[in-house]
């Protein structure tokens, strides 16, 4: 049961890092920025998310599937 919570979590987190927090960045920074500017400043939030589970879990993972199931 705790694994569950765990991983509708995690889901949550990706879906804010990946998609909410850059499509919000891209909106507020296309005007004062211009549409460049805030789509690279966009990806930050994904790029230091990555970096962070990569620390925690130890391993690259893109697919988001448990590496025993890729194997």
């Amino acid at each position: 049961m705790k694994k569950q919570r765990s991983n509708k979590i995690l889901i949550l987190f990706e879906l804010i890092f990946y998609a909410v927090l850059p499509y919000v960045i891209w909106n507020l920074g296309r005007e004062p920025l211009g549409d460049y500017t805030a789509m690279l400043i966009s990806t930050i939030p994904g790029i230091v998310y990555t970096i962070y589970r990569f620390i925690l879990d130890k391993q690259f993972n893109i697919t988001g599937l448990p590496n025993h199931l890729l194997c």
